[in-house]
């Protein structure tokens, strides 16, 4: 993941140099150590020089963009917003990764979808698909008050300073849901997850650890951004996240976040499942509509050779990859679609998905005006 890693570095400082200019795209290769990037027009001099300061074993190449990122969203919001309201449900909505246009799958007429799609933007491209449904991973918990918690520190039983990873309920115990990173926000700890996970002012809960019988509270949620799924927990949040299995008690510190691009390799590593890698990203900058819920902005993997990237109850866990100390944050589980496959080899039944959908952790810092907890950050 070293490669990977120091690509996104340079696509994240390309990124904010060109996010309101002409920027089309950018395409992550690790296998061939190449970044592209995709530009509508002449790109400007401090672009050219981040693509020229690429070390000598990896390679930049800035290829021509039929059209801007910021043309290419404008169009997808215009389409979204008339589709809907000819009650088309669109599944997936995003721009193609070399910006010639865009790509809207859909449930519903694929001909007034096209038609409606070409006359909001006649001057954009749109390949339009039939869609497959997607779904929020929340799951129904057991509603057992003689729940006994395991006396260990692990996903299902976690402790303060709380980590990513972790099993919590809400209400006192209906559904179950996963933590996703320890953030700082106006110099208080706070804890990221899904925001389809809860409301402000809902009362989250976690196994309780000093009899082992039962739940108590732990934290208040607040701040929901429902148009791109993100809830902040106030509770002491902590710089690590849970790894491996169910019942794990190992861990990663948490050590940074990069951007999220296509072809990127991406980790889960929700409460009800455990740790699944890897999964690589198809598209970014998506909208779609899951079980009538908008969402905005978000980013879609699929697990590789139709492996497993969540299942019920992992919603709000963290998206990563890993680097040389550490896991890289990269998102918060939203929900899957795609195939039912079997969670771990010989698992009794299909019940994960191989289709990720999460909001990228650098944009849900910035909207929250946060910054990630990692190691020695206070």
């Amino acid at each position: 993941m070293k490669v990977q890693g120091t690509l996104d570095a340079a696509a994240d400082r390309i990124m904010t140099a060109g996010k309101n200019g002409n920027l089309g795209s950018i395409v992550i290769n690790p296998e061939s150590r190449r970044l592209l990037v995709y530009w509508k027009g002449e790109p400007p001099s401090d672009v050219r020089r981040i693509a020229n300061s690429m070390s000598s074993d990896l390679k930049a190449e800035i290829l021509p963009a039929k059209h801007s990122r910021l043309e290419l969203l404008s169009s997808l919001d215009v389409t979204v917003k008339q589709l809907a309201k000819v009650g088309i449900n669109v599944t997936e909505a995003a721009p193609l990764s070399d910006s010639s246009g865009i790509s809207v799958s859909v449930l519903g007429d694929l001909d007034l979808a096209a038609r409606i799609t070409s006359a909001s933007h006649p001057e954009i491209p749109a390949q339009i698909k039939v869609g497959v449904a997607n779904s929020l991973t929340r799951e129904i918990a057991s509603s057992d008050e003689n729940f006994i918690a395991p006396q260990k520190t692990t996903r299902i039983a976690d402790v303060p300073l709380y980590w990513g990873g972790a099993l919590y309920t809400y209400p006192n115990p209906t559904s179950v849901c996963s933590t996703g990173f320890g953030i700082k926000q106006n110099g208080l700890r706070r804890m990221l997850t899904a925001g389809h996970c809860g409301e402000d002012g809902y009362v989250i809960s976690m196994p309780d650890q000093s009899d082992g019988v039962g739940y108590v509270p732990v934290g208040t949620m607040s701040a929901k951004d429902k148009e791109h799924d993100t809830i902040l927990i106030n509770m002491p949040a902590g710089d690590r996240m849970y790894t491996g299995g169910v019942l794990s008690g190992s861990s990663s510190k948490v050590t940074g976040a990069f951007g999220t691009y296509v072809g990127d390799y991406v980790c889960t590593s929700g409460a009800n499942s455990g740790q699944h890698c890897a999964g690589r990203v198809s598209a970014v900058d998506v909208s779609m509509q899951i079980q009538s819920v908008q969402l905005h902005g978000m980013a879609v993997a699929y697990g590789l050779d139709d492996g497993p990237m969540l299942k019920s109850g992992d919603s709000g866990g963290p998206v990563m990859q890993f680097g040389l100390t550490g896991v890289i944050a990269k998102g918060t589980i939203t929900g899957g679609g795609g195939m039912l496959v079997q969670c771990w080899k010989n698992a009794p039944s299909k019940d994960c998905f191989n289709k990720l959908v999460f909001p990228p952790i650098t944009d849900t810092l910035d909207r929250y005006g946060a910054t990630l907890l990692i190691e020695n950050s206070g």
